[in-house]
């Protein structure tokens, strides 16, 4: 349970407006709880994801309250990215650069 509300993710203030997530990234960790993922809503502009004062660190926790399905890969390693398909489920981009 303390891993939940230690791992420390990204996320657009979309995001938690929102309360919906479309689109994950993970980047390598820049601090010893930082998991490396950077959470969207699928709806951000690319103006309002150039700006970091538009971004919150969140506990894992929190995005799990939102959609929990992303703890079948929420340990892969980085880069990586998902995408949410039209079924709802999280696909893995597989040519993300």
């Amino acid at each position: 349970m303390d891993y939940y509300f230690n791992t420390l993710v990204t996320v657009s203030d979309d995001v938690l407006e929102k309360n919906e997530f479309n689109f994950l990234l993970k980047d390598k960790p820049n601090e010893p709880n930082d998991s490396g993922w950077v959470i969207f809503s699928g709806y951000e502009e690319d103006e309002f994801t150039s700006n970091p004062d538009n971004f919150q660190i969140v506990a894992l926790g929190v995005v799990l309250n939102v959609d929990d399905s992303i703890l079948a890969f929420i340990n892969e390693s980085p880069l990586c990215a998902y995408e949410r398909n039209e079924f709802g489920q999280f696909d893995k981009i597989h040519d993300y650069d």
